[in-house]
């Protein structure tokens, strides 16, 4: 007798067309060459960002989160290091910038954007489209207390929790996964990040949406405290100068041409650089 984990196909999709369905709508970048090498975009997959300091890992995050917010999926922002007022100033940002690329929204005059310029019913309505589906989770205090390390455990709930409240499964993004708990798992910091990694990977797979995740790298651009991290990913991106640029160089520009190496891609090329443009001070890239 076949256990539970064991289902023929039929149980779980009538038809070849529901299963292929379940997968055939990518979830656009609004980053065109990112778009073309993802095959029209993000499907349900673990897609792991990283890059070293500075390079753009939350802004890129950001604006995928808001590319997905546009195309009226939810999104949970999960961030241990930008508290929530961060990410909606930045996200703010990058949704003025993206409506209409003119403008150049930035911190100091995103306020007056959204009050004054011809555009404000324009980026208010677009506000209002997207606020009740972003759910930003940072490093709150409750009562003047912190609150406990995120897990994964609490991540899934909550994902499961909104999917059958609202009958939507939100898209996720973790800012970052070094800092990311296994519940009451007591084992080696690196075999808890082999564990974390897993679980996110399942998130993506089993609950069919896109998980992205950021991971800060090393000089000799790897993964961060657990080889696992790229393997369970469909997707990595790699931000990286461009060649014959240095990091300072870099750094010091107020428009950035930065590379993404797509190291792995499991639906399309891998192994390629493509160029892109990052505005840091608008939190945008094109």
């Amino acid at each position: 007798m076949m256990t539970k984990r064991f289902k023929p196909c039929s149980s779980w999709a009538s038809n070849p067309k529901e299963l292929l369905m379940q997968d055939s709508s990518p979830l656009k970048t609004c980053i065109s060459a990112l778009d073309e090498v993802f095959d029209g975009g993000c499907r349900n997959e673990m897609i792991v960002v990283a890059g070293m300091p500075g390079f753009g890992k939350t802004d890129l995050a950001i604006n995928l989160a808001i590319a997905f917010l546009l195309q009226n999926r939810p999104v949970f922002y999960l961030s241990v290091e930008l508290s929530r007022e961060q990410i909606l100033r930045r996200s703010l940002c990058t949704l003025a910038n993206r409506i209409d690329v003119s403008i150049e929204a930035n911190e100091k005059s995103i306020l007056q954007l959204f009050e004054t310029t011809p555009s404000n019913k324009l980026l208010n309505d677009a506000y209002k489209l997207i606020s009740s589906k972003y759910i930003i989770i940072d490093e709150s205090f409750n009562q003047g207390e912190p609150i406990p390390p995120h897990t994964v455990e609490e991540i899934k709930y909550s994902l499961q929790k909104w999917q059958a409240e609202q009958e939507s499964t939100p898209c996720l993004v973790v800012d970052y996964i070094q800092q990311l708990y296994l519940g009451d798992y007591q084992g080696t910091t690196t075999t808890a990040l082999d564990r974390v990694s897993k679980e996110l990977a399942k998130i993506a797979h089993i609950e069919h949406t896109p998980v992205v995740v950021l991971s800060s790298l090393s000089k000799t651009d790897e993964i961060r405290g657990s080889s696992q991290i790229e393997h369970d990913a469909d997707k990595l991106i790699i931000i990286k100068p461009l060649d014959g640029v240095t990091r300072e160089e870099m750094l010091s520009s107020d428009i950035r041409s930065v590379k993404l190496m797509i190291k792995k891609n499991r639906t399309g090329k891998a192994g390629i650089a493509i160029e892109a443009i990052y505005h840091p001070d608008q939190h945008l890239f094109i």
